[in-house]
C-alpha cells in the first residue's frame, strides 16, 4: 500500500481540496482499488518558516510516507520554498498562485506546477521555455490569436520564426508539445478544460464513481497517480529514487503526437501516455505510460 502525505493550508475549503486530491490520486494510481492508497494529512496556517518546517517535518516523519503533495498559496510561497529544500521525501508543490512564473530551484526531489494554467497555456509556455533554453514559464492570460502570443514574448523576437514553424495559427498551439523538461514533471498535467480529449476518460470515471465533476485538484492528482502507477503495482518496496524517477517522466497525452525539441540533449526523455491497447479489463482500454523505447517495441511488436 502506498502512503502519501498531504500538506494543506487550513482554510474553509480544506476538506474539499483534501477529498479531491484523495479521489484523483487514487484513481490514477490504481483505478480498480483506489481505496487502498493510504494518506497522512498535515494542516498548516502560519507563514513563519520555522513553523512550516516543523509541520512539514512532522508529516515527513509519519511511518510509511513515501511522497508528499503540498498545496501552496501566495501567503506561504517564500517560506514553503525554503522548507522543501530540507525535505528528505519527494514532494510535489501544487501551486495555487495565478500567472506566476514557474522557477527551477535546482532541487532534484521537488516538482512544481501551476493549478491555473490551462493545457494550451502550459504546453505553449514550456515550448517557449525550451526554445529560450532557460528555466522560466510564460503564462498567457488567454490564447485568442498569434497577436496575443507575440505580446507575451516581448524581448524574444529571435524565436518567433522557430515558433511559427510549429504554429500556423492559434488553433495549432495545442499541437506543440515540450517534452524535455526536468523541473516540470508533466507536459500535460494542468488541465482546466474538462472537454480536452486527454481528460474525458478520467472525467467519466470520476463522475461514475463520485457523481460529481472533478476539480483541477483532482485532475492534477490523477496525473500524478498515473506517473506513480507502475511503482505502486511493484511488489518490492519503493525507494525515493524510484519515485523521483517516476515523477520525472513527461506525460504527452492524446492523439496530438509529440515533438522532441532536444533530440540530441541527454536530458531529453520522451514519454508517451496513450491507449496502446496492450491491456484490457472489462472491455475498457487501460491507459498506459510507456517510455520511448517501450513505445517503439510495442509498435514493432
Amino acid at each position: 500500500m502506498m502512503k502519501v502525505g498531504l500538506f494543506i493550508p487550513f482554510s474553509g475549503q480544506v476538506s474539499h481540496v483534501q477529498q479531491e486530491i484523495r479521489n484523483g490520486l487514487g484513481i490514477g494510481v490504481n483505478s480498480d482499488e483506489w481505496e487502498r492508497v493510504d494518506f497522512a494529512v498535515q494542516y498548516y496556517q502560519s507563514n513563519v518558516q520555522e513553523d512550516l518546517q516543523l509541520a512539514l517535518l512532522h508529516l515527513e516523519s509519519v511511518s510509511g510516507v513515501s511522497l508528499i503533495l503540498a498545496v501552496m498559496d501566495r501567503n506561504h510561497e517564500s517560506a514553503m520554498m525554503a522548507c522543501v529544500k530540507n525535505c528528505r521525501c519527494p514532494i510535489v508543490l501544487i501551486n495555487m498562485i495565478k500567472s506566476r512564473p514557474v522557477r527551477d530551484h535546482g532541487l532534484r526531489h521537488v516538482f512544481m506546477n501551476s493549478l491555473f494554467l490551462s493545457s494550451s497555456q502550459f504546453v505553449l509556455a514550456n515550448f517557449v521555455r525550451d526554445l529560450l533554453d532557460q528555466q522560466s514559464c510564460i503564462c498567457l492570460s488567454e490564447i485568442g490569436g498569434i497577436t496575443g502570443l507575440w505580446d507575451s514574448l516581448s524581448g524574444a523576437d529571435h524565436i518567433k520564426g522557430n515558433l511559427m514553424g510549429y504554429c500556423q495559427d492559434a488553433s495549432d498551439l495545442i499541437k506543440v508539445l515540450e517534452v524535455s523538461s526536468k523541473s516540470l514533471f508533466s507536459a500535460s498535467t494542468w488541465f482546466r478544460e474538462l472537454q480536452n480529449e486527454a481528460n474525458v476518460e478520467f472525467v467519466e470515471h470520476y463522475q461514475r464513481r463520485f457523481a460529481a465533476i472533478p476539480s483541477p485538484f483532482a485532475l492534477l492528482a490523477y496525473e500524478i497517480g498515473l506517473l506513480l502507477r507502475n511503482q505502486y503495482q511493484k511488489k518490492y518496496p519503493r525507494s525515493q529514487n524510484s519515485i523521483v524517477s517516476a515523477l520525472r517522466r513527461i506525460n504527452v497525452t492524446g492523439p496530438r503526437g509529440a515533438i522532441n525539441l532536444r533530440a540530441d540533449c541527454q536530458r531529453s526523455s520522451v514519454v508517451y501516455v496513450s491507449k496502446v491497447g496492450t491491456r484490457h479489463k472489462g472491455g475498457d482500454d487501460k491507459r498506459e505510460i510507456v517510455c520511448r523505447e517501450e513505445y517503439r517495441e510495442a509498435s514493432c511488436g
